[in-house]
């Protein structure tokens, strides 16, 4: 209904979405809520504990949609810019994912690897995207080892694949 701008609405989904990482902060961290709050998160279906991953990972996907928006939408970002904000969030998530769990992880990985398709590459050389693409799966790699699981690591190899195989095709 045109009641906000399009820099208004970047700036408030991002401060939602910092808003609930920080909310997800702090239940993880067993900080007391106000009552109206924490009766608000009781009365949701999902156990107690997953109440931090699920406000954490709803405001990585938050901040995702907010620099892609920023970029696609309004373009006030350029693609550089972009996909180093993306990285970022992406980055980001893998790293909390050691105290949140690895369904963070997997959202981060998820955001990272669609970066280079949401934004572009921003040249013509497939160098820049293959070394992104390298440490994206290096840092999976490390998160997956880090908790000695293996979920992570099938998609996460799977998903390098694929990317190499677009790389060599789109040559």
């Amino acid at each position: 209904s045109g009641l906000f701008g399009p820099l208004a609405r970047i700036l408030l989904a991002g401060a939602l979405s910092a808003g609930l990482i920080w909310v997800g902060e702090l239940l993880r961290r067993g900080v007391a809520l106000p009552r109206r709050v924490a009766d608000g998160l009781s009365a949701t279906p999902l156990p107690a504990e997953h109440a931090p991953l699920a406000l954490t990972g709803a405001g990585t996907i938050g901040l995702f949609g907010t620099v892609y928006a920023a970029h696609a939408l309004y373009g006030y970002l350029p693609e550089v810019v972009a996909l180093a904000l993306l990285a970022l969030v992406g980055f980001a998530a893998i790293a909390a994912a050691r105290l949140h769990g690895q369904a963070l992880a997997g959202i981060g990985l998820v955001g990272s690897y669609a970066a280079p398709l949401l934004v572009g590459g921003g040249s013509d050389s497939r160098w820049p995207v293959a070394l992104y693409l390298g440490v994206v799966t290096a840092a999976g790699l490390a998160a997956d080892d880090r908790r000695r699981t293996t979920w992570l690591g099938w998609p996460l190899i799977t998903s390098a694949a694929v990317w190499t195989g677009l790389l060599i095709l789109d040559q």
